[in-house]
């Protein structure tokens, strides 16, 4: 497999605050390849590499302080052209002495998993934290560094391949849905499970193709529900059972009787939510795969539906009080019903 690494490397003008951290960045480096980019300590715009990525390593980076720091780490987050940073992650940096801070031989590829001929941006920073717990920052003039790229076509070389996707939800106990994504476009957005007052998420299917040697060790279903315009944390749902689809490179991982409910106990009515869904591969070496992530076809909106309110003697709940309660109330007395 191709790997095209891009190294950056920038100065930092430190904040000027009367709770000045007593350590500073003097310099950094990302360490992502055979490409080499000087940046500035501010102002810089938006890295924009033109020819199509097969992948996009990040194998460390390395920093240098002035004054005694406690820890440092870069903090990134990608996501899709055109969308918002989401789910920011940290990566910590080891101090082998002196003003040296960084981590090396990640081979850790950004884009592995992800869908060829999209476009990502790669955001970061780095973060560090002096004797006092005081913070200080190595940035772009107190912005982020960004790195757009392509996903080449035709990258089929991932060690896991997603080939179908399906999950099963049931709505207000009796309307079931399900849902099958066989690439992740493949759902309608606007198919939505709309307004309702309970959700389940009753299981999912998933088959993948995997390369000879590459043993997945986790397989789940991740999920999280947030109200629109916030985020929140992932759920996980395991898979229950396995087979081979064919040979024993294209599998068949699935759990039909999960039955998790969401709790809508919290929820106000009349405001939007999200359930968002991604199913999460792991191997024996914890080299993630994902399908779905930050996809809008994985995003299903919904509403809570308001409480009915029904008159106490308005047994059969028709919104009226008739004979036919008298007959209702008797029979549910009898335990007829």
């Amino acid at each position: 497999m191709k790997k095209i690494q891009l190294l950056l490397t920038f100065a930092l003008i430190g904040f000027a605050s009367a709770w000045a951290a007593s350590a500073s960045f003097t310099a950094a480096s990302i360490t992502l390849g055979d490409h080499t980019e000087n940046l500035p300590a501010s102002g810089m715009d938006m890295v924009v590499l033109e020819e199509p990525m097969e992948s996009f390593v990040l194998d460390g980076f390395q920093t240098t302080v002035s004054g005694t720091a406690e820890s440092v780490k870069m903090v990134g987050t990608m996501y899709k052209d055109g969308q918002s940073p989401n789910e920011w992650r940290d990566i910590p940096a080891g101090n082998g002495g002196g003003s040296v801070w960084g981590v090396s031989g990640l081979n850790f590829d950004i884009i592995e998993g992800e869908f060829a001929g999209k476009t990502f941006v790669l955001e970061f920073y780095f973060e560090g934290t002096d004797k006092s717990g005081q913070s200080f920052y190595y940035n772009n003039g107190g912005q982020n560094y960004k790195v757009k790229f392509t996903k080449a076509e035709g990258s089929g070389n991932q060690p896991v391949q997603f080939t179908e996707a399906s999950l099963t939800l049931t709505l207000d106990n009796n309307n079931t849905l399900q849902y099958t994504f066989p690439d992740e476009n493949s759902r309608d957005p606007w198919d939505q499970p709309g307004e309702l007052s309970s959700l389940r998420i009753d299981g999912f299917s998933l088959q993948v193709v995997r390369e000879s040697g590459v043993k997945l060790e986790d397989v789940s279903v991740q999920y999280k529900v947030y109200e629109q315009g916030s985020d929140s944390n992932w759920n996980g749902i395991q898979y229950a059972s396995q087979e081979d689809v064919g040979d024993k490179y294209h599998k068949h991982f699935w759990n039909d009787h999960a039955y998790v409910e969401i709790d809508t106990s919290n929820l106000t009515e009349g405001k939007t939510y999200v359930l968002e869904i991604m199913f999460q591969l792991i191997d024996d070496e914890g080299d993630y795969y994902i399908f779905g992530r930050n996809s809008d076809a994985m995003k299903f909106n919904f509403s809570k539906k308001a409480e009915e309110q029904f008159d106490r003697y308005d047994v059969n709940h028709d919104g009226k009080v008739n004979v036919s309660d008298v007959t209702a109330l008797i029979n549910r007395i009898l335990g007829v019903i």
